[in-house]
C-alpha cells in the first residue's frame, strides 16, 4: 500500500463521503425520532397497505411495538439503498477517475506499480465505506438509546447491520469491476442505480408474489436482508467481493490506460 496515495484518496473523496453519509445519518435520525409516534400505529397502518406491498418492502407493521421491527422497514429500503448506491458508485469511480480527470499519465510515471495503485485505491474505498457505515450505525444505536424506552432486540439490529455492511462491500466490488469492463463512461451513476435498484426490486417482486419467489433468489438482498441472518451468506458474499476485486485487478493490470 502507498500511504501518500491512500491519504490523497481520503482527501479527494471527503465531499462525496460527507454528502452520502450525511443523507444516511439524516434519514436514520428522522426515522428513529418518529418511532414513539408510530409504534402504536403499526397495526392500523398494516390494514391500509396491500399485503403484497408490505412483503415487497419488509413492512411488518405488527412488529412495530419493538424498535427493530419498525427500524427494519426503513433500514432495509431507504438507508441501505442510499449506502449501497454510494458504495457502488464510489467503487466505479475511484480508479476510473484517473482517466476521466486526465491524471493517469502522471500517476503511472511515479515509482509505484499498477498493482500497488489498484490495491491502495481499493483499501481506501473499503475504508471510506466502512467509516460511512460505522457512523450510520453509531448514530442509529445512539438514537435508539435516547428515544426507545421499551425492550430492544439488539441481536436483530446487529444482524441486519452486518448484512447491510456486507452488501455495501459487495456492491463496492461490483462498482470496481464496472469501471474496468465498461468503456467510455464518465458518469457511472446510471448503471450503478440500475444494478442496485434492479436487484432490490427483483427481491421485492419475488417476496411479494408467491409464484415468483424464485426471482428473489437472483438478488443479494434476498440473502442479506433484514429478517433473517445466515452466516453462510456472509461468507459467500464476502468471498464474492474478494473475487470481484481480484478480477478487477487482473483486468486493470492488462488494460491500456488513457492519459
Amino acid at each position: 500500500m502507498n500511504l501518500n496515495l491512500f491519504k490523497k484518496e481520503f482527501k479527494r473523496s471527503r465531499k462525496n463521503f460527507l454528502i452520502w453519509t450525511g443523507i444516511a445519518v439524516g434519514f436514520t435520525i428522522m426515522i428513529i425520532s418518529l418511532y414513539p409516534s408510530f409504534k402504536d400505529m403499526g397495526i392500523e397502518m398494516g390494514k391500509a397497505i396491500p399485503k403484497e406491498m408490505a412483503k415487497a418492502f419488509n413492512m411488518d407493521m405488527s412488529s412495530w411495538q419493538e424498535i427493530s421491527g419498525y427500524y427494519k422497514t426503513y433500514f432495509g429500503f431507504h438507508i441501505i439503498i442510499i449506502l449501497t448506491i454510494f458504495s457502488c458508485s464510489f467503487g466505479a469511480s475511484i480508479i476510473s477517475k484517473e482517466e476521466s480527470e486526465r491524471t493517469s499519465e502522471f500517476l503511472f510515471t511515479r515509482p509505484i506499480s499498477r498493482k500497488e495503485v489498484f490495491m491502495t485505491k481499493v483499501l481506501a474505498l473499503l475504508s471510506i465505506i466502512s467509516l460511512s457505515f460505522l457512523i450510520q450505525t453509531l448514530v442509529a444505536l445512539l438514537m435508539i438509546v435516547l428515544v426507545v424506552n421499551n425492550t430492544v432486540n439488539w441481536n436483530h439490529i446487529f444482524e441486519m447491520h452486518l448484512n447491510g455492511y456486507v452488501l455495501c462491500l459487495f456492491f463496492a466490488a461490483v462498482g470496481v469491476v464496472f469501471s474496468q469492463i465498461l468503456k467510455g463512461i464518465k458518469n457511472y451513476m446510471g448503471p450503478v442505480v440500475g444494478v442496485v435498484m434492479g436487484t432490490y426490486f427483483l427481491h421485492g417482486i419475488g417476496s411479494a408474489v408467491d409464484d415468483a419467489n424464485w426471482i428473489a433468489k437472483l438478488s443479494p438482498y434476498h440473502y442479506l436482508g433484514v429478517d433473517e441472518f445466515h452466516p453462510l451468506a456472509i461468507v459467500f458474499f464476502t468471498t464474492a467481493m474478494l473475487l470481484l476485486i481480484f478480477t478487477g485487478l487482473k483486468i486493470f493490470n492488462k488494460k491500456d490506460i488513457g492519459a
